[in-house]
């Protein structure tokens, strides 16, 4: 049944971070989404909801930098019963975007660390203070 699956909606903006394992992949992408990303981005939702999905996860490089996410994570909760980000975190230091970020309907959001320690993490992640906006 549909409703038991769950779909994946990558958006990837150009990542704040400079990690070890996915530089040349991520890092060298356009800041903002391109309008052909923004399409494919509307495409990949729309499949996902005239499938009947109910969860979807949003994942990607950094996808709180696209700069139309608080909008286009207030569409998607209308039409998912379970909204799951996976980003960095970075974006959240800003409290007035955290605020609006909250108010979307997600359900919830994954941040990886990658060390109990910030100098481990911001190693790992090429970025100096990550660990710190993240925590």
């Amino acid at each position: 049944m549909a409703s038991d699956k769950f779909g994946s909606i990558l958006v990837t903006p150009k990542c704040s971070n400079n990690c070890v394992f996915c530089r040349e992949a991520v890092f060298t992408k356009p800041e903002d989404l391109t309008l052909e990303d923004e399409k494919k981005l509307l495409k990949d939702a729309e499949y996902f909801i005239k499938q009947g999905f109910k969860r979807v996860d949003i994942s990607g490089s950094e996808p709180l930098k696209y700069s139309k996410i608080i909008e286009f994570l207030t569409w998607l909760s209308k039409h998912f019963d379970l909204i799951t980000v996976l980003d960095p975190g970075n974006k959240l230091s800003d409290k007035e975007f955290a605020k609006k970020f909250v108010k979307t309907g997600v359900s919830g959001i994954l941040i990886p660390i990658y060390g109990s320690r910030a100098e481990v993490h911001d190693l790992v992640v090429g970025n100096k203070g990550a660990f710190n906006q993240a925590v």
